[in-house]
């Protein structure tokens, strides 16, 4: 089993784990905390914990459902990420899908850190000039019929979708692109709002 060695693999697993909760709402395994289980990870304002009992059960949702182990420092990052997101998104008042009730609890926080991430990545901006830049670049993508086109030095405008009606797609494109920017960035920010402190690392 491949081990997870960068620290950008535990941002981008939420949206694989989330993905993975339908199927799991009606057959989870149990788990089995250590006896250290009350072990304080991360504390901060307005009563955010994370103890060792919820980086266990984290990483034995990854270890079952992910093609990929977790180690320790991976793991109590991406727990802390997880439950910070998951508190974000219960006070914008989010809600996880009704497609994945009844949930363990540890499935609720990973669907709710998964909401809140997609609400932060619809509400980043991007440039219109950054978008007008990539589908100027990419230009070869937008051809309306390829095939009619191959033997032309230059294509005309008539030959592409516009980039009105482009736009939409080439924004998901380039949120798909800094995610994990995106991610590690707002995971820094709420450290910091809910004065989070505690055995992890957070992108430093």
């Amino acid at each position: 089993m491949k081990k997870v060695t960068t620290k950008g693999r535990c941002a981008l697993a939420i949206l694989a784990l989330a993905a993975a909760i339908p199927a799991l709402a009606a057959s989870s395994a149990a788990e089995t905390p250590s006896d250290n289980g009350s072990l304080i990870i991360a504390k901060g304002d307005q009563g955010f914990l994370v103890t060792q009992k919820d980086v266990e059960a984290i990483t034995q949702f990854v270890n079952d459902h992910m093609s990929f182990e977790m180690p320790p420092e991976a793991a109590r990052e991406y727990a802390v990420m997880t439950y910070l997101f998951a508190k974000e998104a219960r006070r914008l008042g989010l809600r996880e899908p009704e497609s994945t009730r009844p949930l363990e609890p540890v499935h609720v926080e990973i669907a709710l850190a998964e909401a809140y991430l997609d609400q932060v990545l619809r509400d980043y901006a991007l440039d219109p000039i950054v978008i007008e830049s990539y589908y100027k670049a990419h230009f070869e993508d937008y051809v309306i019929k390829p095939e009619s086109q191959a033997a032309q030095k230059v294509v005309s405008e008539e030959a592409l979708v516009s980039l009105e009606a482009s736009k939409d797609s080439i924004r998901q494109t380039l949120l798909n692109l800094v995610r994990e920017r995106i991610t590690e960035h707002t995971f820094r920010r709420l450290v910091e709002s809910y004065h989070v402190t505690g055995e992890f690392s957070h992108g430093e």
